[in-house]
């Protein structure tokens, strides 16, 4: 990647992202994750930055790369919730997506083995 091709990159993250991260959120339901989904889809992006030259054909690819991941995201949900009884589902609970962040590497990890 050029010095050039970084700074249109640079410039079309910085315009983009806000409406990036409210599509995301759509799927999501919370900010946070949606922040991590964006982010993790402009690292995918960059290998094939230089590939495209028109701005609507990276944000379509963006957006597409974006619902996958947030598929992936709500996929997890599902698997950690189905194997984790520790866990309660019910509305006193918070399971919101920041709480869900928020629960330890090694949960998750255990409740993906299972």
């Amino acid at each position: 990647m050029t010095e050039g091709d970084l700074r249109r990159f640079a410039e079309m993250h910085e315009r983009h992202f806000k409406q990036l991260k409210v599509f995301a959120t759509r799927y999501l339901g919370g900010t946070c994750m949606a922040e991590d989904v964006v982010q993790a889809a402009f690292g995918q992006f960059i290998p094939y930055f230089d590939t495209r030259k028109n701005e609507e054909a990276w944000l379509a690819w963006l957006r597409k790369a974006i619902y996958r991941n947030c598929l992936k995201v709500w996929r997890e949900r599902q698997l950690f919730r189905k194997h984790t009884p520790s866990v309660a589902v019910d509305d006193s609970v918070d399971n919101s997506p920041d709480r869900w962040m928020e629960i330890t590497e090694d949960a998750r990890r255990n409740a993906l083995l299972v």
